[in-house]
């Protein structure tokens, strides 16, 4: 729930309970929730950096996100991890990618260049069909796709190489 004072979280009791951090305006540019069986996640862009707090049926609590300047994210869960990929200018940053599960790696699955802006740049989204994992970018009037079946290792989606 987008709140005055930030994000709030209703409880299977019907409470509501408050979630440290706060994000103004809510939207859905700022604001992502990524859930399975395990629970949810919700993730919002704060100051320029991610934000991120693990929530169950009673409430949320603050958990740590990757580290460094964020102006555009996505995330979705896949095969019991969370996967977020962000980038710092959303037109022509390069991406960045955290798998987080037991232990969290960080990557830049493919190279982005300025001059001319070409490669995996800008603002990220992330799609999961449970199998496979998709990273999308828009470099002009193209999409960049890559794919992976383990959100680690990343190859171009066949069909769309030059």
């Amino acid at each position: 729930i987008g709140t005055a004072r930030g994000l709030a979280m209703r409880a299977p009791s019907g409470s509501t309970v408050s979630v440290n951090g706060a994000l103004r305006p809510p939207g859905p540019r700022s604001l992502r929730i990524a859930c399975d069986a395990d629970g949810a996640e919700l993730w919002w862009l704060e100051d320029g950096a991610l934000r991120r707090a693990l929530c169950d049926g009673d409430g949320c609590a603050p958990a740590e996100a990757p580290r460094g300047a964020a102006r555009a994210f996505d995330v979705t869960r896949f095969r019991g991890a969370t996967v977020v990929a962000w980038a710092a200018h959303p037109e022509t940053g390069p991406v960045r990618l955290a798998r987080i599960a037991n232990e969290t790696t960080t990557s830049v699955p493919a190279p982005c260049w300025t001059d001319p802006a070409e490669g995996l740049c800008g603002e990220p989204r992330l799609a999961t069909d449970g199998e496979t994992v998709a990273l999308v970018a828009r470099q002009e009037d193209d999409l960049r796709v890559l794919r992976s079946d383990d959100a680690v290792s990343w190859r171009p989606l066949a069909g769309l190489g030059r």
